[in-house]
């Protein structure tokens, strides 16, 4: 199954992020995205999970 990238909320210093499953929509984890991490990423054309500025919570099974 493929994954879905759900943007829940944008605060003035990052961006929370909720992964979900496409077939059964469950939570499958969250990344916390810094305000300049969003930036730089965007601008340059690279994948917002690059840098060490991103905080993962993914849940085991």
């Amino acid at each position: 199954m493929s994954v879905r990238e759900q943007l829940l909320l944008i605060l003035p210093d990052r961006e929370i992020h909720d992964y979900l499953c496409s077939g059964c929509g469950t939570s499958l984890g969250q990344r916390e995205v810094m305000a300049g991490e969003a930036i730089t990423s965007v601008s340059s054309g690279r994948g917002s999970g690059i840098g060490g500025a991103v905080k993962r919570f993914f849940r085991g099974k």
